[in-house]
């Protein structure tokens, strides 16, 4: 239950509390696709990735998929919860970039969050980060793929909460949602989350 509740309090914070939900109404008929531009750059998503909630805004959507082979679900909403907590869901949403969320200090600003000030070292061909100080050390690690690119996976506390992998590409950024149990196939999970981007993106 809690891993819902953050899923939608996220995506209050990802798309505005009055843009973000945007359920389809009763006996209205299904649209397709939802498209989404920012600049030159235009994103046409078919809807059943955005299954079984239908959150959708001028700002973003948020997309889910069966995991772990990533094809479009198919499946009830009240079947959501219980599927999620198994792991067998994978959730992202993808925004457009608004103001105060530049790549180029993206790492850093989550670094001074957290308090992230340690360097662990390597782990999954990531760079961790934690906390120096005991009295932080319940805030959430930090596990940099690279500054540059703005690729970086923020964990919470304890072995069964979720990560969120923040990425950037074109005009938007994605923030993908998985077990911690997951986090050494974060590879994968960016390879294959940046597939479904690229399909979406129109010449």
């Amino acid at each position: 239950m809690f891993r819902i509740i953050s899923l939608f309090l996220l995506g209050f914070a990802v798309f505005g509390v009055l843009s973000m939900a945007s359920a389809r109404a009763e006996g209205d008929s299904e649209p397709e696709t939802y498209t989404l531009t920012n600049g030159d750059v235009t994103l046409v998503v078919p809807l059943t990735y955005l299954d079984p909630v239908y959150s959708y805004s001028t700002e973003g959507v948020w997309v889910y998929v069966a995991y772990p082979d990533f094809k479009v679900l198919d499946i009830e909403r009240t079947e959501l919860e219980g599927l999620m907590a198994e792991g067998k869901i994978i959730d992202f949403s993808l925004s457009k970039v608004p103001a105060g969320k530049e790549k180029e200090t993206a790492v850093e600003k989550h670094l001074k969050q957290n308090r992230a000030d340690k360097k662990v070292g390597d782990e999954f061909g990531l760079i961790h980060y934690t906390q120096s100080a005991e009295n932080r050390a319940h805030l959430s690690d930090v596990w940099v793929d690279s500054a540059e690119d703005a690729s970086f996976i923020v964990c919470n506390e304890g072995d069964k909460s979720t990560c969120s992998h923040y990425l950037y590409v074109d005009n938007f950024y994605m923030i993908i949602f998985y077990p911690k149990t997951e986090l050494q196939h974060w590879a994968t999970i960016k390879e294959k989350v940046s597939a479904l981007y690229s399909s979406f993106k129109t010449e």
